[in-house]
């Protein structure tokens, strides 16, 4: 899953969250496998783009997710039409938004309805958060 993050410095794993997508001036591009993800910073200024041009970046880039503090609801609409997602409201270093987005994305691939702080696909308690169903945690808007 390849996911993008602005950035406020080009600090590795260790970035911080830049509070604005489109002003952000650094983007962390995650490539997130099963166990594992690599990070890459790239400097690119977006804000001379217009709102097309900034999803055709996206695109471009092949980017399935969005990760952002705030981003214009415009932006969400264009990037919602090609099935991008966003996450937003996100705050901290680019290494704790990651492991909790993946903590996120187990959960929803065991059926967790989303009722628990992350089982982490433990089975073994009942009648908890745990479900047969594939019905997803739902958490990303």
């Amino acid at each position: 899953m390849r996911i993008i993050i602005p950035v406020l410095e080009d600090k590795h794993t260790e970035s911080e969250v830049f509070e604005n997508f489109e002003k952000s001036n650094y983007f962390a591009l995650i490539n997130l496998y099963e166990d594992s993800y690599n990070v890459e910073i790239k400097e690119n200024d977006l804000s001379n783009l217009s709102l097309d041009e900034m999803k055709d970046f996206l695109l471009k880039e092949e980017i399935e997710v969005v990760i952002a503090d705030q981003i214009e609801e415009d932006l969400c609409k264009l990037l919602s039409k090609e099935k991008i997602m966003v996450v937003y409201e996100a705050k901290g270093k680019i290494e704790n938004i990651i492991g909790a987005f993946a903590a996120m994305l187990s959960n929803q691939n065991h059926g967790c309805s989303g009722s628990c702080d992350g089982c982490g696909g433990d089975h073994e308690h009942e009648d908890a958060c745990c479900s047969t169903d594939e019905s997803g945690c739902g958490g990303c808007h």
